[in-house]
């Protein structure tokens, strides 16, 4: 192996390390790595190696949001593409139409992440000039996976821009064309990309599944950097939805993947999001606790942000934490309120059920009382029908009857009276419990 390609692959080398470093957000060490492949690809002539160089030099700018530096270094890479594929087109019978494919394919890529810069950079319409440059090259070199990507990116500004039919219309496509190629990483995207548009249509439900489908594509290709994001974003759905519980679940397994991978601008995310929740719940301790790793990490990641920025993030974040505690305090209060009206109602519902046993009991006792009166007096009246026979009085009367016939006064007197005192004695003893012996023998 010659020096020139050793050094290239170690040139190569550097942006590999500088790649994982962009996604872990170690930005300075992945531009000391770029500066360094620029360096060694320069001095060994490797002009389309030292174009994607300049991408990705772009790509941490636009991380940085320094977007007049990431555009130059976006155009650098274009210009020196450009060249190189005039150079080849120059010596066309000696050059491959795989390396001149390869180079078209770079510079679609190029346009793709320029519009994506204009995007952040909230000029949209320039962003779609520069997509439509992407989608027009990757159609004409029949470059689907470059046409997706393009399609995806046009879907994504159209949904900043609150159109959702062509931006459905866009992501319908870019969904065909990975489905058919079977490019998972892309299905990924998508489903993530719809995600975001059904968030902004309020369809959080729908969302909620695109992120879930995304997420099962992207641990299936264990690409756990994505992963970690889209627990967040389904952690955000949870909580919007108002599913406590699993939105907390959500935001500490991304934050759990997110410390392992060093994920700064993810952990920053899970712990917004837990200090809100935490805030909700109204445990003060742990929002607070979050909320200052929150602060401590974006101060990191974004310290050329102007103080006066930060002050309104913070005051941003202190009057929807101070509004979350008066919402908190209401509810408490209308809670309050709540217990006390429904003692009230168990109060006056226990007088009113105590004051109906009473009369309840009272009738009850009127009624024994009532029962046991009227069975007395159907025993007194049994009593007198067993003592005063009715055969034995009809046949006295009758005796009587035939002393008076016969003409035997003195005799009917004495039958006479001696009946009327038997009927009084027995109507007497029908009104006492116990008649004494010698009563009963009395003549």
């Amino acid at each position: 192996m010659s020096f020139r390609l050793w050094a290239i692959n170690a040139a190569n080398q550097l942006e590999e390390r500088a790649d994982v470093l962009i996604k872990t957000w170690r930005l300075q060490e992945a531009e000391d790595d770029l500066l360094e492949s620029i360096r060694v690809r320069t001095e060994h002539d490797d002009p389309l190696g030292l174009g994607m160089c300049y991408d990705k030099m772009g790509t941490i700018y636009s991380l940085r949001y320094d977007f007049i530096e990431a555009l130059n270094w976006f155009e650098l890479g274009l210009d020196i593409k450009y060249r190189f594929l005039e150079q080849e087109m120059m010596r066309q019978h000696r050059s491959s139409a795989l390396k001149l494919s390869f180079v078209n394919e770079s510079i679609a890529a190029t346009y793709i992440k320029i519009g994506r810069l204009y995007k952040l950079w909230d000029r949209h319409w320039l962003a779609v000039d520069y997509l439509n440059r992407s989608l027009a090259i990757a159609r004409e070199a029949n470059m689907q996976k470059t046409e997706a990507e393009a399609l995806t990116a046009l879907g994504d500004v159209y949904n900043e821009l609150e159109q959702p039919d062509s931006t459905h219309i866009f992501y319908d496509h870019a969904k065909t064309i990975y489905t058919r190629m079977g490019h998972n990483p892309g299905l990924a995207e998508i489903h993530e990309s719809l995600g975001n548009l059904n968030q902004t249509q309020a369809f959080y439900e729908a969302a909620l599944d695109h992120y879930i489908q995304s997420q099962h594509i992207y641990s299936s290709l264990e690409m756990m950097d994505r992963v970690a994001g889209l627990q967040i974003k389904q952690g955000d759905m949870l909580y919007t939805m108002q599913i406590i519980d699993e939105a907390g679940n959500s935001y500490l397994s991304g934050l759990v993947t997110a410390e392992e991978l060093d994920l700064p601008r993810v952990k920053m995310d899970a712990h917004l999001g837990l200090s809100l929740l935490y805030a909700h719940l109204g445990d003060f301790e742990d929002a607070y606790k979050h909320h200052k790793q929150f602060i401590a990490l974006r101060d990191d990641l974004f310290a050329f942000e102007t103080n006066l920025h930060i002050a309104e993030v913070e005051a941003r974040f202190d009057a929807e934490h101070s509004r979350n505690r008066i919402l908190l305090l209401e509810q408490a209060q209308q809670i309050s309120k709540g217990k006390e009206a429904r003692n009230r109602l168990i109060i006056i519902g226990m007088s009113g059920f105590t004051l109906l046993m009473m009369l309840w009991l009272l009738l009850y006792l009127r009624h024994l009382r009532l029962k046991s009166i009227s069975e007395h007096m159907l025993l007194q009246h049994k009593l007198l029908r067993t003592q005063l026979n009715p055969h034995f009085i009809f046949n006295s009367l009758g005796s009587i009857q035939s002393t008076i016939i016969n003409k035997e006064p003195d005799k009917a007197i004495r039958y006479l009276s001696r009946f009327a005192k038997l009927i009084r004695k027995i109507l007497d003893g029908s009104m006492t419990e116990h008649v004494a012996l010698q009563t009963n023998w009395q003549p």
